[in-house]
């Protein structure tokens, strides 16, 4: 079930993100009176297709991206040597070709499909403030350690509860935030640690593990007290009877003090576990059995802390400020990650391919609908930022070659044009090589 749900909202993230994309070509394609061929969702063989006026408008069956096929596009589909060749090609074809218009309308078409997902990530981030986000208050507080797991790389080196986390390979940590973001970014590669105890500064080398996910984990938790805050539907703990506020106290007698320790011990294996909480003053015991989850590679019992998510709603004008502070954040840790990459300092295991993006989609659907719609504002943010970078097979690559034609006031180049874009394209599919053999490390290993 868990599996059928990750691929039908993978499906919608992927088509809405895809839609809207496309979507924004076309219509200024159109406005800007270039004629449009195909409209296709997904690459390869056809599996459904109206043709309605000049465009055919299809759905294609690999559904990783999509394209407008548009009139004139290719550089030489009208030019030979730099003449158009009006014998042979009929007029009111050759003035609804793309590289017959205007510079700043082939501009304006290449720039409509970033543009609309950055459009819809600025009406998502608003609309889902007013929803009700949940906070989750534990990351803007200081990095102070509640709970180290046992046998884990911050165990290892001697990180106890209670220590301050000061930086990581030289970054401050000022927060919860910050430390999960510099040690989610460093599966298998070995990061410096500066922490402090009572008045003692010390710095310890360690190497966060990989998870299902691809992102590392040192083992350090932040104080939660072992409160149960949602009990989900059709696990081990609502069929129990465990409820949201009880309060756990110990586990197969074994007295808990943090969630996170509780957490880890009830889902490390299938075995039946005695669960004791407090409940009103009474202590009352369960049992039950963790159930694997294929999704999230683990066992779960299905509850959350009450730390972990506090929804908090706001009115239209502070949604609005909200939305645009949280775009602000995601753009720069975007950056922040992206230089990262190319500096080798964060490791390439955290990149997922599609996949990864099923699981995350599936994890998000079934969290509820805000969870879902922040990840469909994220990636669409995403998108429309890493699409126009200027390189080479991206849009901004493209974008990048007509600012110079406007700088310049003569067209680059078409065979020089069309040479740098197939070694982008070669590189992007490397890089798609590289990210699906992540996923398959993570998912099938």
């Amino acid at each position: 079930m868990e599996i059928v749900i990750s691929i039908i909202a993978f499906i919608i993230v992927l088509g809405v993100l895809i839609f809207i994309h496309e979507l924004g070509h076309f219509s200024v394609a159109k406005w800007c009176g270039v004629g449009v061929d195909e409209f296709s969702l997904g690459f390869g063989p056809k599996v459904f297709g109206v043709k309605k006026g000049e465009t055919m408008y299809k759905i294609c069956a690999v559904p990783f991206g999509g394209y407008v096929k548009m009139v004139g596009e290719e550089p030489d589909e009208y030019v030979v040597k730099g003449q158009v060749m009006p014998d042979e090609v009929d007029a009111k074809i050759l003035k609804k070709s793309f590289n017959r218009k205007p510079l700043k309308s082939r501009m304006a078409i290449v720039v409509a499909g970033s543009a609309m997902n950055l459009l819809l990530a600025f009406i998502l981030f608003p609309t889902i403030f007013m929803l009700g986000f949940d906070k989750e208050t534990y990351r803007d507080e200081a990095a102070v350690i509640g709970y180290v797991a046992p046998e884990s790389p911050a165990a290892e080196v001697g990180i106890q509860k209670d220590d301050l986390i000061l930086s990581v390979n030289g970054s401050d940590i000022k927060n919860w935030g910050n430390l999960e973001l510099e040690v989610g970014l460093r599966p298998g590669k070995e990061a410096l640690v500066r922490f402090q105890r009572d008045d003692v500064v010390y710095e310890e080398m360690l190497t966060p593990k990989p998870t299902s996910l691809g992102s590392g984990d040192a083992g350090l938790f932040p104080m939660a007290p072992p409160f149960v805050g949602v009990v989900m539907d059709n696990y081990p703990a609502k069929e129990a009877g465990i409820k949201e506020g009880d309060k756990v106290i110990s586990v197969n007698g074994t007295k808990i003090s943090n969630f996170h320790a509780f957490k880890l011990i009830v889902t490390k294996d299938a075995e039946e576990k005695t669960i004791t909480v407090l409940r009103e003053g009474k202590e009352l015991s369960f049992a039950l059995k963790p159930k694997y989850s294929e999704q999230n590679q683990s066992y779960l019992i299905g509850i959350t802390n009450t730390y972990q998510g506090i929804p908090k709603y706001y009115g239209p004008v502070e949604a609005f400020k909200k939305g645009m502070a949280e775009m602000a954040r995601l753009s720069t840790l975007l950056y922040k990650v992206i230089k990262g990459m190319v500096a080798k300092e964060y490791s390439f295991k955290t990149l997922g391919g599609p996949i990864m993006i099923a699981q995350v989609s599936g994890m998000a659907a079934q969290s509820g609908l805000v969870p879902f719609l922040y990840l469909m504002a994220f990636l669409s943010l995403q998108l429309g930022i890493i699409n126009m970078l200027p390189f080479p097979a991206l849009d901004g690559g493209l974008f990048a070659f007509m600012g110079i034609e406007a700088l310049s006031g003569k067209r680059f180049n078409e065979a020089v044009i069309e040479w740098v874009n197939q070694i982008g394209f070669m590189i992007l599919i490397i890089f798609m090589l590289i990210v699906t053999w992540n996923d398959f490390m993570r998912f099938f290993v």
